[in-house]
């Protein structure tokens, strides 16, 4: 078989072996590329495209190493349910620790510092769902919330802050993973895996000055811990606002990359925007990750 036929290969066989794919993959083949940047699979079900997104950076195996601990981040900050575009859908987030679990994972914590949400996630009165969806799993969902003993202080460097607090957590983990929502921001533009990560620091409201060159230190700090990063596409959401309601365009996406700010540059394709003109660029030229479109190698699979 050439080696354009070996790339035609359906992967469903492999997936089929999966802790989650047995009982959810159908008959959906999809295009495979070599090494790529970032991949975008859309179409099938919500743990066939993560899976095929996934495998073609490599496969869950090539982050998660049998009896590793894993810390999966995920965007459950607000006191309100998936539908209203503000947090992971629980789908995705279950499909994910399934497969993390499949890799041989030892143990899996995932983490969010709730804003709205304090109090509630962990518990069967999680608004997100995600409590619920991952239940059975044994997983370990944990907000920090502001309490010190939870966080060490960094230094950092080209930004309003000398120091950011992050949550121990990240530090203990052999695997980490940020698992974002593709959205908008009214404030910042979009909120994807980059900013994700302000959930494993104490005090995010010191982001708000000097925004870029802030999450830009913040990269810096947390890219050479992050191992995977995951936008759920489910939907294209718009208009999204804490306390409020954004517009939800079904869309059957997932994003997958290995850096923060790739990840989040091909994610913003979906929204007609250049990353060099957001908040990425900052991130950009200090290293943190590539955002220029043109240098990236995005695969984009269809089921």
């Amino acid at each position: 078989m050439n080696a354009r036929g070996e790339g035609r290969r359906k992967f469903l066989s492999k997936a089929a072996r999966a802790a989650a794919g047995a009982a959810l993959l159908g008959a959906q083949a999809w295009v495979r590329a070599a090494a790529p940047d970032v991949c975008v699979a859309r179409g099938g079900l919500v743990a066939q495209r993560l899976w095929a997104a996934i495998d073609a950076l490599g496969g869950m195996s090539a982050f998660v190493a049998p009896g590793s601990r894993v810390l999966i981040k995920v965007n459950a900050a607000f006191s309100e349910p998936p539908e209203t575009g503000g947090t992971v859908t629980p789908q995705v987030a279950r499909a994910l620790v399934q497969f993390v679990k499949g890799a041989g994972a030892r143990s899996i914590v995932v983490l969010d510092h709730c804003c709205s949400n304090r109090g509630l996630f962990g518990t069967n009165a999680d608004p997100t769902g995600i409590t619920q969806a991952t239940a059975g799993e044994r997983v370990r969902l944990f907000d920090p919330q502001n309490d010190p003993k939870n966080y060490v202080s960094h230094p950092v460097s080209g930004a309003p802050m000398r120091a950011i607090e992050v949550c121990r957590e990240l530090f203990r983990a052999d695997c980490v993973i940020s698992l974002a929502r593709l959205k908008n921001h009214p404030v910042y533009g979009y909120t994807l895996t980059l900013k994700n990560m302000m959930g494993v620091t104490r005090n995010m409201y010191q982001f708000h000055r000097s925004f870029p060159e802030a999450i830009a230190a913040l990269g810096v700090l947390v890219q050479p811990r992050v191992d995977l990063c995951i936008i759920d596409g489910t939907h294209r959401v718009t208009g999204w606002s804490a306390g409020g309601r954004g517009k939800l365009e079904p869309l059957g996406a997932i994003v997958a990359g290995r850096n923060l700010v790739s990840t989040d540059a091909a994610a913003l394709t979906f929204y007609d925007v250049d990353p060099l003109r957001t908040y990425l660029r900052v991130a950009h030229e200090r290293g943190v990750g590539v955002a220029a479109l043109s240098a990236l190698n995005i695969v984009r699979l269809r089921g």
